[in-house]
């Protein structure tokens, strides 16, 4: 069964956790989030300019810009998931004092372009790798591109929290928690009793699956620092190796979907990054959730990203049109090539 709660978290390793602070660049929180409002606060923005933010976005990542008090002036994203450089260029006005560059999926955008956009019109770059921690772009690691980047190990990892910054040097860090996220062990126990019944009955877990998909929207979370265990994890973790398994599995992927006709949104991808998923792109919504009903039915988790926005999620616009087309497939460390290619060539039901 090709499912990411396969990599499972360690929840009892989390019981009398202590947390962790970093001293300089990167910087460690428990959420990707924190680590924008952080960076975010360290380049001074006055309250009220605003930001060029991608209309393809979850709405979780735009939480901090909301907390500070900026506006969100959205851009239109094409079909590859680049920027409609028109849209963007729409969009400048005197108000404007960033530029948000997503790199989707741990696929980098044009940096070069996003760089020289940014340098022309003296806005500040915000990179955002939250999908593709570890993964490198001509031998620099993702995220330190930008003015301020970012990173959610936490998405890529079996770990509770972990949100990277990435800060140029003239910028400083400002005052946050100092505490770890609160950690509920009852919950915790029980959450991991059932994620493991649910593994053994594909069935029931398909259902609470159908019905948690719903949930549309992440709730706010407050400033906390990474755990001590979380980071650990990271510190010793050979990311090298993580790059290797995920592209090894995003190419997997791509060789099963062409063969079945379908359409990967990234032709090909360099052994240095890390994708998160490998998604398709379907001629319609019907189209996607046909196949999302077959993945479900071999036990396959894809998933639907991001959670939009609601005055994107609301009205007809590029990121809204993008949500109802993509599918996304799993790719996660517990995940093996052989045994992957195996499943697919053997016990792929159409």
């Amino acid at each position: 069964m090709l499912n990411r709660s396969n990599q499972r978290i360690n929840y009892f390793r989390y019981l009398g956790r202590k947390k962790f602070q970093s001293s300089e660049s990167p910087y460690y929180f428990a959420y990707g989030r924190t680590a924008i409002k952080a960076g975010l606060l360290s380049c001074k923005i006055n309250t009220g300019k605003k930001i060029l933010v991608p209309e393809f976005i979850c709405d979780a990542a735009l939480h901090p810009f909301h907390e500070l008090g900026l506006g969100i002036q959205y851009y239109s994203v094409k079909e590859d998931l680049s920027p409609d450089w028109d849209s963007v260029h729409s969009g400048l006005s005197t108000q404007v004092a960033g530029i948000m560059m997503v790199h989707y999926f741990g696929i980098p955008q044009d940096i070069e372009r996003f760089t020289g956009f940014a340098r022309e019109n003296n806005l500040i770059l915000i990179e955002d790798n939250s999908h593709g921690h570890g993964g490198s772009y001509q031998g620099k690691m993702l995220g330190l591109f930008g003015d301020i980047g970012i990173s959610s190990p936490r998405k890529s990892f079996p770990i509770l929290n972990g949100g990277t910054l990435f800060l140029k040097n003239a910028l400083t860090l400002p005052p946050l928690h100092t505490e770890p996220e609160p950690f509920n062990v009852a919950a915790a126990i029980i959450r991991y009793l059932i994620g493991r019944i649910l593994d053994t009955y594909p069935r029931a877990k398909e259902m609470l699956l159908n019905t948690t998909e719903q949930l549309a929207h992440d709730s706010k979370v407050k400033d906390w620092c990474i755990d001590k265990y979380s980071y650990k994890f990271l510190a010793g973790y050979d990311l090298q190796k993580a790059v290797r398994t995920r592209t090894q599995l995003f190419r997997v992927w791509e060789k099963w979907s062409r063969s079945n006709k379908l359409t990967p949104l990234f032709s090909s991808i360099s052994d240095s990054y890390a994708p998160l998923a490998m998604p398709l792109l379907f001629g319609d919504q019907n189209d996607a959730d046909k196949w999302m009903d077959l993945f479900k039915k071999n036990h396959i988790a894809a998933f639907k990203w991001p959670y939009l926005p609601r005055e994107i999620s609301e009205t007809m616009n590029s990121g809204k049109n993008l949500y109802d087309r993509i599918v996304c497939l799993p790719i996660h460390l517990a995940m093996k090539t052989v045994e992957t290619e195996g499943y697919l060539r053997n016990k792929f039901k159409y």
